[in-house]
């Protein structure tokens, strides 16, 4: 796993917008796994340690599940 800092930017988004604002990748934080996700969803532990790093900075960062 290759963790980055939350500040670092990630060239992942391309050409994208998201609630009016433009350029992604400098304001939102990429989640990834690694793997074919298709062929082989998800496991519940997958899933909850990813719920578990976003509940984190849902808190750090003041956002809801509305935004």
């Amino acid at each position: 796993m290759h963790a980055r800092a939350d500040g670092q930017i990630a060239w992942h988004a391309g050409a994208s917008s998201f609630l009016g604002r433009t350029r992604c990748n400098d304001f939102l934080l990429g989640l990834a796994f690694a793997g074919d996700t298709y062929a082989a969803p998800l496991t519940e532990t997958q899933l909850a340690s990813s719920l578990e790093w976003l509940a984190a900075r849902w808190k750090h960062y003041d956002w809801t599940p509305d935004a």
